[in-house]
């Protein structure tokens, strides 16, 4: 599964500078991508009472949603995966953050700045292709 995922991410990354933090930002945002669709294949493959046990209360007509801990959760492991992989080099995985509404990913750049990496943005379901995308940190970084 991850020689996918490292495949992506490489071609990604062959467009510009791997060794600058906007490129290798990029090879994140396509990284957490196909995890995303990854995760979505496995989904699939649920039995109803597997579904049943991960959905969120009252939202069994929508068996792939999700609340923003359980996205938080996953943007997190996604993360330290490619940590420990090796393929994020120059970012560090950085405390969940909580706006008082949901929680979401963030990551810090190695200017210190810290960054989100939402993955609230599946309404439409797990694993559609969406792209996670990098944005400012709505707590600017805050614990």
């Amino acid at each position: 599964m991850l020689d996918r995922v490292a495949a992506e991410m490489g071609d990604t990354m062959a467009s510009c500078d791997p060794q600058s933090a906007e490129c290798e930002l990029e090879g994140v945002e396509r990284a957490m991508t196909i995890m995303e669709a990854q995760f979505r294949e496995k989904l699939d493959r649920m039995t109803d009472s597997e579904i049943h046990a991960y959905m969120v209360t009252n939202a069994y007509h929508d068996p792939f949603l999700q609340d923003c801990v359980d996205q938080v959760y996953n943007g997190t492991a996604y993360l330290m995966i490619l940590a420990d992989a090796g393929l994020m080099k120059l970012f560090k995985i950085y405390y969940p953050g909580f706006t008082g509404m949901y929680n979401y990913t963030r990551l810090q750049a190695p200017n210190g700045s810290v960054i989100a990496l939402d993955l609230y943005h599946r309404s439409s379901g797990v694993g559609t292709g969406a792209l996670v995308t990098a944005v400012r940190d709505p707590l600017d970084g805050a614990i």
